[in-house]
């Protein structure tokens, strides 16, 4: 008999807990889901702004990247050519410009150019007699 209790006892909530929502109980439940699902679009909204400013943000910075990457690869083939010229012995003068930036003195040639600008300058006196 005690079994049969306890078998009641169990069965019941169980079946109690099945029972169908309430009119307004489903109505609660849309309204929570309709907030959550707003939520959600407000942010998946917010994270597509951003996501068109990165992409814009992206496509300026190539745009100026493209130019320096030029420059880059330029630079390292002459840079390499010059290596390769005082490897063997060959005088080094100056390095080629990279066509963005033809007519500036770049950093690698101030020292040349005073090199070669002293080798035009005539002798000084002192200079003659140490020679």
């Amino acid at each position: 008999m005690l079994f049969g209790v306890i078998a009641v006892g169990i069965v019941l909530p169980a079946s109690a807990a099945n029972a169908e929502p309430t009119p307004s109980q489903l109505a609660q439940q849309i309204e929570n889901a309709s907030i959550q699902l707003e939520k959600i679009v407000e942010q998946y909204n917010l994270v597509t702004e951003r996501l068109k400013g990165t992409q814009a943000a992206i496509a300026e910075l190539t745009a100026k990247m493209t130019p320096l990457q030029a420059d880059l690869d330029a630079t390292s083939v002459n840079v390499t050519q010059l290596a390769v010229s005082a490897y063997k012995g060959s005088p080094v003068t100056t390095m080629p410009q990279p066509a963005a930036h033809a007519g500036r003195l770049h950093r690698s040639q101030g020292p040349l150019r005073r090199e070669e600008e002293g080798a035009r300058r005539p002798a000084r006196p002192a200079d003659q007699a140490a020679g």
